[in-house]
């Protein structure tokens, strides 16, 4: 295999989840919504915050990968959710199907 197939297969498989961890779907998969906005075992972020973190942390990975001219979020200010909490419903499904 050359190089950059062997880098690419690595690629697909971890954009694809199952190897040495969780995807986020199965990683969310029964999460109360009633619990989104708590904050675990002391930490400073809420389930919700840390979940909508990761969407637009990967969001803008995404874009500068696309677009050269990409401008990413303030960090770390627009990297957080501002509540703790999701709007409502839907705004969490959007994330977690």
């Amino acid at each position: 295999m050359k190089d950059t197939e062997i880098l690419i297969h690595e690629l697909k498989k971890l954009l694809n989840g199952g190897t040495a961890h969780a995807g986020l779907k199965d990683a969310l998969n029964g999460i109360p919504f009633g619990v989104l906005g708590e904050r675990p075992y002391g930490l400073p972020y809420s389930i919700w915050q840390l979940v909508d973190h990761i969407r637009i942390a990967q969001w803008d990975m995404f874009e500068f990968s696309k677009h050269g001219n990409h401008i990413s979020p303030k960090w770390p200010d627009e990297y957080w959710a501002k509540n703790p909490e999701p709007k409502d419903e839907s705004e969490w499904m959007g994330i977690s199907e």
